[in-house]
């Protein structure tokens, strides 16, 4: 059957059908993931430590290229974002690291953080997801093995801490 649409409709169209594929994806490889020993044992842990509101996950579309998920508090409830559109290949990482800050939040009041405290959490949710595995590090072209696990840490809180909209022009490192 042939169509009537011009191409840039076509292209509008074949651009919403791959949008809706991302996002049935997503919500796919979350709802298994959450289903996992080692994240289950994270929300067992959550809650356990007397943290009460449940954890919702949301798979949607972001506009920054380079953030792959984020956390925050949606209504009083706390909430991993999934960016649907970036990659998808070390979503449970990405998904453990997010626990971890929602445990943080959860644990300390972190809504007005300062940025050294946001560098704390990001501390400990890049050595906890497993992000900075020698697999992991290596998958982005990185290769070390004295030091790997400070310098990857340090990298990865640094580059997490800059994109906050409170630390945005502050060195990092300094945090």
């Amino acid at each position: 059957v042939m169509s009537n649409l011009s191409e840039e409709e076509f292209k509008e169209v074949y651009s919403e059908y791959q949008a809706q594929k991302n996002h049935r994806k997503c919500q796919l490889k979350v709802a298994n993931l959450v289903q996992e020993g080692n994240i289950q044992f994270l929300l067992y842990s959550f809650y356990k430590s007397g943290c009460t509101k449940k954890v919702n996950f949301e798979c949607t579309r972001c506009e920054d290229p380079n953030i792959s998920a984020f956390f925050r508090i949606d209504q009083g409830q706390p909430k991993v974002v999934i960016c649907e559109n970036n990659s998808l290949r070390a979503i449970k990482h990405t998904i453990t690291h997010e626990l971890v800050h929602a445990f943080d939040y959860c644990r300390a009041d972190l809504s007005q953080a300062s940025c050294k405290e946001l560098a704390c959490t990001e501390i400990r949710a890049s050595m906890l997801s497993g992000e900075c595995s020698l697999s992991q590090e290596l998958l982005r072209g990185k290769f070390g093995l004295v030091g790997h696990l400070r310098e990857c840490v340090k990298r990865r809180a640094t580059l997490s801490v800059a994109t906050h909209p409170h630390c945005q022009g502050i060195i990092a490192q300094k945090a």
